[in-house]
Formats: structure tokens, sequence, C-alpha cells
């Protein structure tokens, strides 16, 4: 996930201005649902996975970053910026959620840590 967001801000931002001819301030601006998704439902994420709701967000969060992924892939190659902003509000949450869950996977150790360490940015020292 965390590949997916590295690729979603730099080469995006990158194909965004040289390839569609977008100025840096719209490609910024269309970028920013990225990092709003992911600001209002980090807080979400938190309480359902402390009420163990953590399998679920893992699993729906990587399930929805791979269909925003998807969808960004097929709405660039329309050349048309608008349509992405809903798909990077769709991962920006994905994000949020899979963050979240998967933390708290890894620090418990349940049975989908070895998913749960493949997705976070840390891993546990064996």
């Amino acid at each position: 996930m965390q590949c997916a967001a590295l690729a979603l801000t730099v080469f995006l931002m990158l194909y965004l201005q040289q390839v569609i001819d977008l100025t840096p301030a719209v490609a910024g601006l269309l970028m920013l649902p990225s990092g709003l998704g992911s600001l209002i439902f980090s807080p979400l994420a938190g309480r359902l996975t402390d009420r163990g709701r953590g399998r679920w967000l893992l699993v729906g969060g990587l399930l929805a970053g791979a269909g925003a992924m998807i969808w960004i892939s097929r709405g660039t190659q329309l050349g048309h910026g608008l349509l992405l902003i809903p798909a990077f509000f769709i991962f920006s949450v994905a994000t949020a959620f899979v963050g979240r869950a998967a933390g708290r996977q890894v620090a418990t150790g349940h049975r989908v840590a070895p998913l749960a360490q493949f997705t976070s940015r840390t891993r546990p020292y064996l």
C-alpha cells in the first residue's frame, strides 16, 4: 500500500504536469483529495480497529485501494484530471484504514499478521 501511495504522490504528479500539461498549482489542487480522506477517516479507522474490526478494515481497505488504483490507471488514459478526484479520495480513505488496521494487527499478533506486515511501513524484527 505504501508503494502505491508513493507512486500516487510522486509519479502521478509528474504525469499530471508533464503529460497532461497541468500547471503545478492545478496538479496540486487536483491531488488535494488524496490527503483529505486520510485526515478525515483516520480517527474512525482507529476507533473501529480498537473495537475489533481491524481485519475487516484491512481487507476492505486493500480492496478499496486496488479499486482506486484501477480507476486512476484508467482515468489517466483519458487525460481528464477531474475524473480522478473521487479515486484520489477513495485511495486516501483506504490508506487510512489499512494503515491503522495493519499497525494494530502487527502489534497484537493476530493470524493476519503476515498480510499486515506486508502492508505496513515498519516490519517487526524476527
